[in-house]
């Protein structure tokens, strides 16, 4: 077996790259460029113009990267769960991946090029005894997973300058979306129509507001029009119709009405496609409607099951690739022989509801869940202390089990007068 400070020095020079022959590569991945659909160029850039798009990212980003994200291991002897600090992994997760990004930013970086091409990366550094230390972020159209002779996996990174890298795929934190077995599918591409017509919809608007506003008005005249009234009006009408002009009153003469028309039907078609291209990116995103403004469908008695609703269904399975990823290429052998795991806690996005936090706490504690100083340190409270009691748990005292209510004895056993 090789003596652990030179595998420790193996495992810490790993990470910066070594290179494999050329022979029976398998590769998967690709560079991405954009697509040229519906007369619209999309790519990442263009993409981001779409505030549909620009919203779910931002909503996904922002839940995943708001929740604390701490280092855990089970105690032996108690069974409790209890706060890894000994190596930097939580520091790591929890503070600062990279000393010039914090754990919030790193997240939003992962996440949204993971939505977008199907998959993110960082390359993992570590310590003289296997620890991660660190966490650089690489854009995803940089890398692509190859197998060599002997079907071990690496990560090809290219870099601008220095030619190419092959990475030992356990030194890669690799957040991939559904796929196959190794890399997530692009959305970008997959959902390219969609984001094209959107585009399109987006420039067709545009250009019927930077031209000249229609008046969608008719005129009626109770007889015929003279050639001067009729010059008059005309003139009138095309100075209104500048955008600096268009809330101009009209001066109408001899008698003349007017009569608005209603929404034609070729605006209303444009509306109506603009709305339902906004559902379409929702669904390729797995986010609710209502989550990026759109509130058609909701109302005041479903908009607190809904909101449940998102984070299970939009938040959590990202929640679960990011502590997966973690549990299994960042803490040394050591640490996961007892256990070690990583955790997001969910519950960070009542912080906002003081009501529903309360709530929940005294529930807790009502069955003795939890302690005071558990409810302390959630809050960021300072702790009771275990010599004053607040470690301990309560029940209370007029409960009793089904079994004892039965044989007539109270829960400590005695019998009942």
């Amino acid at each position: 077996m090789m003596p652990w400070p030179f595998k420790a020095i193996v495992n810490a020079v790993a990470s910066f790259g070594q290179r494999v022959s050329q022979a029976a590569r398998k590769t998967y991945g690709s560079w991405h460029f954009g697509w040229l659909t519906a007369g619209q160029h999309v790519d990442e850039n263009t993409v981001y113009n779409l505030s549909a798009v620009m919203a779910c990212v931002r909503y996904l980003t922002g839940q995943v990267g708001q929740l604390p994200w701490q280092a855990f291991y089970t105690d032996p002897a108690t069974g409790n769960r209890t706060r890894l600090t000994v190596g930097p992994v939580d520091r790591l997760i929890h503070k600062r991946p990279h000393p010039e990004v914090g754990s919030f930013t790193f997240r939003q970086l992962m996440l949204s090029r993971a939505l977008l091409h199907g998959n993110a990366y960082a390359e993992i550094t570590r310590n003289y005894f296997g620890d991660a230390e660190g966490l650089h972020f690489i854009e995803p159209w940089r890398v692509s997973l190859e197998r060599d002779t002997a079907g071990k996996l690496w990560a090809r990174v290219r870099n601008e300058d220095s030619g190419e890298v092959m990475i030992p795929y356990a030194n890669i934190f690799h957040l991939r979306g559904l796929g196959n077995e190794l890399e997530g599918w692009s959305v970008l591409h997959m959902a390219r129509k969609s984001f094209g017509i959107s585009l399109a919809s987006e420039g067709v608007a545009e250009t019927a507001m930077s031209n000249s506003p229609r008046l969608d008005l008719v005129f009626t005249h109770p007889s015929a029009m003279s050639d001067k009234s009729y010059e008059r009006l005309k003139d009138d009408l095309n100075e209104r119709t500048a955008p600096e002009n268009a809330h101009r009153p009209i001066f109408l003469e001899e008698g003349m009405k007017v009569e608005a028309l209603r929404l034609n039907p070729a605006d209303m078609q444009l509306l109506e496609s603009r709305r339902f291209q906004l559902g379409e990116i929702c669904r390729w995103f797995g986010v609710p409607p209502h989550k990026i403004g759109d509130l058609d469908r909701a109302t005041f008695s479903n908009i607190e099951s809904q909101a449940r609703e998102a984070v299970a269904d939009s938040v959590q399975p990202w929640v679960l690739l990011f502590e997966q990823e973690a549990d299994e290429k960042l803490f040394r052998p050591a640490h996961k022989a007892m256990g070690a795991y990583t955790r997001m806690n969910l519950n960070a996005l009542l912080r906002a509801d003081a009501a529903g936090r309360s709530a929940l706490y005294k529930a807790l504690h009502a069955v003795g869940a939890i302690s005071s100083d558990d409810i302390a340190e959630l809050e960021d409270l300072p702790r009771v202390g275990a010599e004053n009691g607040g470690d301990l748990r309560f029940v209370p005292l007029n409960m009793q089990t089904l079994s004892a209510a039965k044989d007539g004895h109270n829960v400590k056993g005695k019998t009942k007068a």
